[in-house]
Parts: structure tokens; C-alpha cells; sequence
């Protein structure tokens, strides 16, 4: 079992009350203590094809360290990320899917505040902009009608990350 899938099941048992952020925490000793292994600098890096697999982990774990949110909200969150996980793949798809779970009341009440009319276009785009690091998303937000963004938001809502990947990879217009 590969740690990525060894964390999924942390935070399945997480999310599920069967544990609790403490023994996710502790779990993660091991991984967090461990030497950062490094080349020469004058060698160019190898391709790893688990590389998106690390990176999601890490990302990941890094999330559950932020004591800015409740047990609760950690628990819930913890839900959505495994079943991004059963839901979509490769990694590489559910590292750019990650920043629309993260910010994703921020982004839906801001894009309900642009469908009143409180908030303009330029202010949501502005939002965007701040908040999603991943050019493929970032990009396809930025170019989206209201209406399709208010259709990602209610299969955000819903946590059906297979749709939402499929609203994403139609084109944005």
C-alpha cells in the first residue's frame, strides 16, 4: 500500500468518527521526521511517476496540520478528500480538483454575491485569481459563464467530483 492510499484510509476512518485528528497527526511522525533526500544540484532531475502521488499526499497531510478549523470541519473535509479520491484520477487531476474543495464555500458565496449584483465580474475574477494556484482550473474559471460556474458550485455542493470533473473538461464557454 503506497502512502497515498494509506492516508486515504486515515482520513476514511477520520471522517467516519473512527478516529480523530490527534492520531492522524501521529501517524504522520514518521513521514514528517524522515530526511529529505536530495541529488547533486548539478544533476537534472529524473521523472518519477509517482511524483503526483507525493505531491498529493503532502498536500493532504499538510491541510490536516492548519489548527484554523474546527474537529468537525476537519472530519467533513476529510470525507470530501476520499471521495475525491474514489471518484477521480489520476492524481494529477485530483491535485488541480483540490483548491475548488478547499475554497469552496468562499468561492460559491462570492459567485452568488456576483449573481446579485453585489460583486462584479472583476471582483470575481479577482477571486479566482487568488484562490486557485492551478493554471488548468484557474483558467477554465476565469473563462466560464456564471451559469456554468453556478452548475460547478451545486455539484461542489453535492460532492459528485465526477461531475464536477466532467463540467471541467468540457470547454468553459
Amino acid at each position: 500500500m503506497s502512502n497515498l492510499e494509506a492516508l486515504i484510509e486515515k482520513l476514511r476512518a477520520f471522517g467516519a468518527g473512527a478516529s480523530d485528528r490527534a492520531a492522524l497527526q501521529h501517524w504522520s511522525i514518521p513521514f514528517r521526521s524522515a530526511p529529505i533526500l536530495e541529488g547533486p544540484d548539478d544533476e537534472e532531475p529524473i521523472w518519477n511517476p509517482e511524483a503526483e502521488d507525493q505531491a498529493l499526499f503532502w498536500t493532504m497531510l499538510d491541510l490536516f496540520e492548519d489548527e484554523g478549523f474546527s474537529s468537525e470541519e476537519h472530519r467533513e473535509f476529510a470525507s470530501q478528500l476520499v471521495r475525491l479520491f474514489d471518484e477521480v484520477s489520476p492524481s494529477a487531476r485530483r491535485l488541480e480538483l483540490l483548491p475548488l474543495l478547499i475554497h469552496r464555500r468562499q468561492f460559491c458565496e462570492v459567485l452568488q454575491k456576483h449573481r446579485a449584483g453585489i460583486i462584479s465580474r472583476t471582483g470575481l475574477v479577482s477571486v479566482i485569481s487568488k484562490r486557485f494556484r492551478f493554471e488548468p482550473v484557474k483558467d477554465w474559471l476565469l473563462l466560464a459563464p456564471t451559469h456554468t460556474l453556478e452548475e460547478l458550485c451545486d455539484r461542489l455542493g453535492s460532492e459528485d467530483y465526477t461531475a464536477v470533473e466532467n463540467i471541467l473538461s468540457r470547454p468553459p464557454a
